[in-house]
């Protein structure tokens, strides 16, 4: 991997720290190794240790194998699945070994294909048109897609069993129909939950709610959790 000075381009869209946030994680997780994750994500347990998929992994996003097919393909804890063309993989929770291939390969396309976001656009209207992730999840989806021996895939349900479409849901007011199963999930499956900080910043957390269950459970701030009761 060749070392660019990327000052010269990246503050070139009206959302540059995000593609510096994107940039930076993979230079930091290359030079020095070690797991890298989104403030916005809530560990439900511990990462899985002494495997392949403890040392170099990223996780689905959207799509993804079912759950039937994941546990065929690897059914041990921690185990990886094989990525699609259908699926995006996202940045927010990776581990990944100093010096890894992987990292390398993802940086110089990042440099290679660099493409500022269409100006005066929003984030929602960036993520109706499908390039908000252009510099980080779609930039690694292609990267995992073309080198798929250089690192593990970890299920959806491993690392992000909520959807950016599904995170307001999970604010609001408990549904059984609705909440039920993706709370079971959580529960006996999920390492990580990311609940989408940009899509839900602005949202009060319902009383009783899948997201005020699943703070009160693994809160590691650990003061009283304001919620608002439904009416």
């Amino acid at each position: 991997m060749v070392w660019y000075d990327f000052r010269s381009f990246w503050n070139r869209s009206d959302f540059y720290p995000n593609h510096e946030a994107d940039l930076l994680r993979m230079v930091l997780l290359h030079t020095r190794g070690g797991v890298y994750i989104d403030t916005d994500v809530i560990f439900t347990r511990s990462l899985p240790a002494g495997s392949r998929c403890s040392t170099d992994f990223i996780g689905i996003e959207a799509g993804g194998p079912s759950r039937a097919t994941a546990e065929r393909v690897a059914p041990s804890h921690g185990g990886g699945v094989r990525l699609t063309g259908a699926d995006v993989v996202c940045n927010a929770v990776m581990a990944f070994e100093p010096g890894a291939a992987f990292l390398a390969a993802a940086i110089d396309e990042f440099y290679d294909r660099y493409t500022p976001f269409p100006p005066k656009l929003s984030f929602p209207e960036l993520l109706a048109l499908g390039v908000w992730g252009a510099m980080g999840p779609s930039l690694l989806t292609r990267a995992a897609l073309e080198r798929p021996e250089s690192l593990c895939v970890v299920e959806r349900e491993r690392l992000y069993p909520i959807s950016p479409l599904e995170a307001a849901s999970a604010f609001g007011a408990w549904h059984e129909a609705r909440d039920r199963s993706r709370w079971d999930t959580i529960a006996s499956r999920s390492l990580t939950v990311h609940y989408w900080n940009q899509l839900t910043k602005h949202l009060s957390i319902a009383c009783g709610s899948l997201m005020h269950r699943l703070l009160d459970q693994h809160c590691v701030v650990c003061t009283p959790l304001l919620c608002t009761t439904a009416r």
